[in-house]
């Protein structure tokens, strides 16, 4: 148990060797537009991207934490992940790892689709409404504009669905087949990520 204890440690990356290894893994996802049949377009895609992600990530993050510090200053809510006696807050390396490991990495991914439908090739991103949910059943159509209100109220139930379904597929899969093999190491999210990288790209090259 001890050989086997100490050969897995052995094997076990530093936090600097980790975050190597991090730096060359989305070096390497934003070079991937290289291999995009119109570069440029990808690269405005990614660009485009990173930007509205940033600007709803991190604004939205920063309201909702004012917001929060407002409530407790009026005794209407208390921080349950604040404490006095907690570690300060390494602001420089909270907004690093979320402009790399997503700004970065999820504008990467979202790029590849994003162009092949600017290029008018076949994707999964549709232009309208009507394209995106099956044909209103007679018995909920109103025959008129409130119609418009029923394929939103659709396409919502078909979002939350699906994203309900995949969280309670994938969770499992991933703590099973995935963490056991990765535990403790600290690359082990940045791997994750490149996992569903590599799908996404494999599939619209």
């Amino acid at each position: 148990c001890e050989s086997t204890c100490a050969l897995q440690t052995d094997r076990m990356l530093t936090s600097g060797q980790a975050r190597s290894v991090e730096y060359l893994l989305v070096t390497a996802q934003v070079a991937s537009g290289l291999l995009h049949r119109d570069p440029t377009v990808w690269y405005t895609a990614f660009v485009e991207s990173f930007f509205t992600l940033m600007v709803v990530a991190l604004g939205s993050a920063a309201a909702f934490q004012v917001l929060c510090i407002g409530l407790e200053k009026c005794g209407l809510a208390y921080l349950i992940q604040t404490s006095k006696t907690a570690q300060p807050t390494r602001w420089r390396a909270e907004i690093t790892d979320t402009v790399l490991g997503f700004g970065v990495v999820v504008s990467a991914m979202i790029a590849w689709p994003m162009a092949n439908h600017r290029l008018g090739l076949p994707t999964a991103m549709r232009d309208s409404l009507d394209d995106c949910i099956p044909a209103v059943p007679s018995w909920l159509s109103f025959g008129d504009a409130r119609d418009h209100n029923v394929k939103v109220a659709m396409y919502l139930v078909k979002m939350v669905g699906g994203i309900l379904v995949a969280d309670v597929k994938w969770p499992p899969l991933k703590h099973k087949h995935i963490h056991p093999h990765f535990h403790h190491w600290p690359a082990h999210a940045c791997i994750l990520f490149v996992i569903s990288f590599a799908g996404v790209t494999l599939l619209c090259v």
